[in-house]
């Protein structure tokens, strides 16, 4: 049986038919409906912090659960071992291509911009990016780790360092469909990758497998390297108004910053606060004042430092 992913759910209407804000919900429930298609429980967050589907399902660990199968807990037909569950945490972007023309008014070339900050990336090897456009025969499924793994591969990423990331409001426009060659790429000034493994059924299967405990820490390990050492440090760009060595001190001072102990921060924080107090001489008396500054000053204290009965 042949499978057809992603297909139309919502054939009399798209995302055109929609307001700004309410083709972001068009959009969650189409991808969630593809999911749904090929077997996916699919759950919606009650917030949104980032993550906006939660699908998961049944497989069979040694591969023999079809992609278009949930096995709900059974045991596998085939082995006869237990099934195991997997589980992602989606997050949608969806935009607009743009597109290229050649002279004679040809398209050669599609275009997709997205925008990502450093919250959107979570140390879970289970979070997924589905890159989904006004083309909806198209889906890009992609793991963080791979994700990360194509701006080291393309030789950008200093990308995380641009203080326009660090904000959330830098667009990149690395993924592009060449029409010629009927590919997607994952391009920068230095390289382009073929991403053509990560499209519709291709991406699907990418994340139909079972991964252990022992390779899962490997990967989270992973996100983990590559946000120490591109997150937490700046690259210097035209927005910094610093000269070479204040910039090279600033970094050295956040690479400190990161070996010190939580008990640090806790610290500092009611180190700083108590000085805002004197600052503002407010005076705390044996009362109401004196309770509410005891409350306060109980915020600083490490939660894991507090004994059952304190």
């Amino acid at each position: 049986m042949s499978i057809k992913f992603p297909t139309n759910p919502f054939k009399i209407v798209g995302p055109q038919d929609y307001y700004k804000y309410e083709k972001t919900k068009f959009s969650e429930d189409y991808v969630g409906e593809n999911f749904k298609s090929v077997g996916w429980n699919v759950y919606q967050p009650f917030r949104d912090k980032g993550i906006d589907l939660i699908i998961s399902k049944y497989i069979c660990p040694k591969g023999h659960t079809d992609l278009n199968k949930n096995l709900n807990g059974e045991k596998c037909d085939i082995c006869k071992i237990d099934s195991v569950k997997i589980l992602y945490f989606i997050q949608v972007k969806t935009r607009e291509t743009k597109e290229t023309k050649n002279k004679n008014g040809e398209v050669t070339k599609t275009t997709f911009g997205w925008t990502l900050g450093t919250k959107d990336f979570e140390t879970d090897p289970r979070k997924l990016f589905v890159m989904f456009s006004n083309n909806p025969d198209v889906f890009l499924i992609i793991s963080i780790n791979d994700y990360l793994n194509l701006y080291l591969k393309t030789k950008k990423p200093n990308y995380f360092q641009e203080y326009s990331f660090r904000k959330g409001n830098d667009r990149d426009h690395s993924i592009s469909y060449n029409y010629d060659e009927n590919m997607w790429y994952f391009s920068s000034k230095h390289t382009k990758l073929s991403i053509n493994e990560y499209l519709n059924l291709e991406g699907l299967k990418k994340i139909h497998k079972y991964t252990d405990i022992n390779n899962f820490q490997k990967l989270s390990d992973e996100i983990v390297n590559f946000k120490n050492k591109y997150f937490l440090t700046f690259k210097k760009t035209k927005t910094f108004k610093i000269n070479d060595n204040e910039f090279d001190e600033m970094n050295k001072e956040i690479l400190k910053l990161i070996t010190k102990e939580k008990k640090y921060f806790l610290d500092l924080k009611k180190s700083n606060y108590e000085k805002l107090i004197k600052l503002k001489q407010i005076k705390m008396g044996k009362g109401k004042e004196k309770s509410i500054f005891d409350s306060i000053i109980n915020y600083f204290v490490d939660p894991e430092s507090i004994k059952p009965g304190n």
